[in-house]
């Protein structure tokens, strides 16, 4: 009877020491995704203010471009106040944004118009509740949610009148983010 316990108890440790290497396997091939982080870094004041809005009068934009087809994208901005009194300790600023896809709009003939931004992602609720990242997965059956290499905005803002200063982070798997100041092929 004994020698039937330690029978089964072998292969028992022999089962699970192959359920382990299967599974360190299929992590390891998972683990070789490469994500690719582009980090544009600017102060408030020096960023170009936008028209449009998000409940706020300070609403600052940034463009980007994704050089390759991408599965998903992460986004995130992190912010320091840079108006407080301490030069050492400096209070993070809640940030709230707005991920955009820039829409060829030039077919329509609508005088002035060339591309037209479709919300495509935002970092808050309805209860204006913040996420420190948002993570925007391509649609295949949605051109507007299709992350392939068009343009895209960024509008954020802090709600407050306080210079800060930032950091937009974008992940990807495929290629490095290409951020801009304006509209692409916008002249200077």
């Amino acid at each position: 009877m004994q020698c039937r316990f330690k029978s089964s108890l072998r292969v028992l440790i022999a089962a699970f020491f192959a359920a382990v290497t299967l599974v360190s396997c299929a992590l390891t091939e998972k683990s070789k995704i490469h994500h690719k982080t582009s980090v544009y870094s600017g102060v408030s004041g020096g960023i170009k203010a936008n028209t449009k809005t998000i409940d706020s009068p300070a609403t600052r934009e940034i463009y980007f471009i994704l050089p390759q087809p991408e599965e998903c994208i992460q986004i995130g901005i992190a912010a320091k106040n840079l108006s407080e009194d301490s030069p050492y300790i400096k209070k993070t600023e809640r940030i709230y944004f707005i991920v955009e896809k820039a829409i060829d709009v030039s077919r329509f003939n609508i005088k002035g118009r060339q591309f037209e931004f479709s919300e495509i992602a935002r970092n808050f609720d309805n209860s204006w509740a913040p996420k420190n990242n948002v993570l925007i997965c391509s649609s295949g059956s949605d051109p507007i949610k299709k992350l392939d290499s068009s343009v895209y905005r960024i509008r954020f803002t802090s709600f407050t009148k306080d210079m800060y200063a930032f950091d937009i982070r974008i992940i990807s798997d495929r290629a490095k983010a290409v951020f801009y100041d304006r509209f692409p092929d916008e002249k200077k």
